[in-house]
């Protein structure tokens, strides 16, 4: 097993590898905070504790070198080689023998730096007024999708996927739904009434100006799970019901893609890394669905993730949301 991919591991639980590396700092904010890597109480050794850059640590009173990944950080702490490192994370972390490579690394790489542009006024105004959903809302929201529970809608706002606002199109704010992550890199907004904006040409789905559409969806939230890659915010909701339907949320995570012609950013190929992906493609006339997948595929096997796509059209389905609807349907009809 990399390093690189031990260290994902680490970030997915990274509140409690703090705790265990460095017990005498406390959590500031976002991070967890020492004086350095020694351990003692103070402020100049900084850890993210979530979102995209959960993991990546910096000693502002050390040396240039003195930054990196939890794996990295495990090394400096405990002063071990980083095989040693890699060995005592995996033992943490209870990662069987059989999921150990016979080779290990022998050189530390520090993770690319994530570079993000700055956010629009209209995305920074938006955030300070997304609102979780009520009850009524979620189960609004699920009667629009026809998805016959509010569980999984439940999960997605509890993960801070899921959220509600009014979003300004072509003189007037509509009451919205909004698919966002930690990163906030990129968002989705669509109408409660389910029309489409007219301010951009009638399309169902807005992409928030100055977000990144490339960005997929629910990648800073993987961390150490498999994960379920679907095309677009309705598919995004009906993965959530899925994996709650099937008490599957502690070992998959859902993953949207906004737009069969967007490939995946590359910065969130390494958050991507090294996991399972079970992709759900939609079945278009155009082949505009499949054609997507095999392009991600691609992406994801590059760095070595495992992809397998389910053909929803053996089911009669044209996407996971179409597959809900016909499986709460066929259960009321007792089929």
């Amino acid at each position: 097993m990399r390093a690189t991919e031990i260290a994902s591991r680490l970030a997915s639980q990274c509140d409690a590898v703090c705790q265990h590396l460095l017990p005498a700092g406390r959590q500031h904010g976002a991070d967890w905070c020492c004086g350095s890597l020694g351990g003692e109480p103070g402020d100049s050794l900084k850890i993210r504790l979530a979102g995209a850059k959960a993991g990546v640590w910096a000693d502002f009173g050390g040396s240039g070198d003195d930054r990196g990944d939890l794996i990295g950080l495990w090394q400096r702490v405990r002063n071990v080689d980083l095989h040693t490192a890699c060995e005592e994370a995996m033992d943490w972390l209870n990662i069987p023998a059989s999921q150990r490579e016979a080779h290990a690394p022998n050189e530390y790489t520090r993770p690319a730096k994530i570079e993000t542009r700055a956010p629009s006024d209209t995305w920074v105004r938006l955030q300070q007024q997304m609102r979780r959903g009520t009850i009524t809302e979620l189960s609004a929201l699920a009667d629009l999708r026809k998805i016959p529970s509010i569980a999984g809608l439940e999960l997605a706002t509890s993960s801070g996927q899921l959220w509600f606002a009014d979003v300004f199109d072509d003189g007037f704010e509509w009451p919205s739904w909004i698919i966002t992550d930690s990163s906030r890199r990129n968002a989705q907004a669509r109408r409660m009434d389910g029309k489409p904006w007219s301010g951009i040409g009638n399309k169902k789905a807005k992409t928030i100006a100055g977000c990144e559409a490339r960005w997929p969806v629910g990648a800073p939230e993987v961390g150490a799970k498999d994960f379920a890659l679907v095309e677009g915010g309705p598919d995004f909701l009906a993965a959530w019901h899925v994996i709650w339907f099937h008490d599957q949320a502690r070992r998959i995570s859902p993953v949207a893609m906004f737009g069969a012609s967007n490939a995946i950013h590359p910065e969130a190929l390494p958050l991507l890394s090294g996991r399972k992906a079970w992709m759900f493609p939609h079945s278009d006339d155009n082949a505009a669905g499949e054609r997507a997948v095999s392009g991600w595929t691609n992406q994801l096997k590059s760095v070595g993730t495992f992809c397998h796509a389910f053909d929803l059209s053996a089911h009669g389905a044209k996407d996971l949301n179409d597959l809900v609807i016909s499986a709460a349907r066929n259960t009321e009809d007792g089929e």
